[in-house]
């Protein structure tokens, strides 16, 4: 059911969190610890924002598993960002694998990725099209939930090229809230997963969401510090005392080995960081 990390802060080498951290994503596409399936090979794709004055991200996306490419490799040992997604797939049974319905997905400034499913989502697809604009309409290539989702979050966003925190944090509550409303409309009950993150480069909002009150979200962690090497060489989180800190994460599964340094992010909650790196919880209630 896919695996997923988003970072935010200081320049970092992508390849410090795809590839050398003890439980790095793509050690994470073989053998993911905490889903009951490990493997996570339908595909991959990292975005991230360059260092340079260009404010939209690049993009790389492939059907092979993560752990045997080795262009994802390279590139994430030459590639420094302050800010950039990437994300391993299990895909759901009947989406197809293919390059276009590889997350994350990119709109001009915003990159956006899940995990988990809209159950039943063949029942939802033509009524939630049938919702959205021209435009996001057409912007659509894939066939997945997660694309369709996205377009109906740029729908509620008004397609801002440079929104906010604020404006994507209520553009997610609403595509939340209004995917849950479809779901009663059409008698879908059963339980939808909705781990989404989304940035714009400067903004991070992600959550950990289920719509049924007797099933546990996918797993979520945080964790915000400095990261640094210990003297065995291991990668772990110094938590800053006061003032903002250097970098957050927000990976499916804690990324190194020390997992008390990551904090688990508690069901149905709204993750917002902003432009400095500040961190924030508060209560995903769609309904509300």
């Amino acid at each position: 059911m896919c695996r997923f990390l988003a970072y935010k802060g200081r320049p970092l080498l992508m390849a410090d969190l795809l590839v050398r951290a003890r439980n790095s994503l793509i050690a994470q596409s073989h053998h993911a610890r905490l889903w009951q399936k490990p493997v996570n090979g339908d595909g991959f794709g990292v975005a991230w924002y360059p260092m340079h004055e260009d404010p939209e991200p690049g993009l790389f996306r492939s059907v092979e598993p993560a752990w045997s490419n080795a262009n994802l490799n390279s590139v994430a040992h030459k590639l420094v960002s302050r800010c950039f997604f990437a994300h391993v797939r299990d895909a759901t049974a009947g989406s197809p694998v293919s390059q276009l319905n590889c997350h994350p997905f990119n709109w001009q400034r915003l990159v956006f990725m899940h995990n988990g499913a809209l159950e039943e989502f063949e029942r939802m697809r033509r009524p939630l099209t049938a919702r959205l604009s021209d435009q996001a309409y057409h912007w659509l290539t894939g066939s997945t939930d997660t694309e369709h989702a996205f377009a109906l979050f740029l729908d509620r966003l008004g397609f801002t090229v440079e929104p906010g925190l604020d404006a994507l944090a209520d553009a997610m509550t609403a595509t939340i809230g209004e995917l849950l409303a479809m779901r009663r409309e059409l008698g879908i009950d059963s339980p939808c997963f909705l781990n989404f993150a989304v940035s714009d480069g400067r903004h991070l909002v992600a959550t950990r969401f289920v719509s049924h009150a007797e099933r546990e979200p996918h797993s979520l962690y945080t964790t915000s510090g400095a990261l640094t090497l210990d003297e065995d060489g291991r990668f772990r989180v110094m938590h800053a005392d006061s003032g903002a800190p250097d970098s957050v994460i927000v990976a499916s599964e804690p990324l190194t080995a020390f997992e008390s340094d990551w904090a688990p992010v508690p069901r149905n909650t709204l993750i917002l960081v902003d432009a400095e790196n500040g961190m924030t919880m508060r209560p995903l209630d769609p309904a509300a």
